[in-house]
């Protein structure tokens, strides 16, 4: 299980925002924000993330 304190996703604005086992990416507001999220979160090797992030894109774009 994640240490969920010590995780943390890079958004837009270049701040960083705790990130919890239900991650909760409503704060990204296009489709484009999540894909620069997961381009940061592989930079920095936050693979679990980077899973999460990659699994909400495809079901946005499932949906489009």
């Amino acid at each position: 299980m994640e240490n969920a304190s010590l995780k943390s996703i890079v958004i837009e604005s270049g701040t960083t925002t705790p990130a919890t086992q239900e991650t909760d990416f409503s704060k990204f507001k296009t489709l484009d924000n999540l894909k620069d999220a997961l381009d940061k979160a592989i930079e920095e090797e936050e693979y679990e993330i980077a899973a999460k992030l990659r699994d909400k894109i495809s079901h946005l774009e499932k949906e489009n």
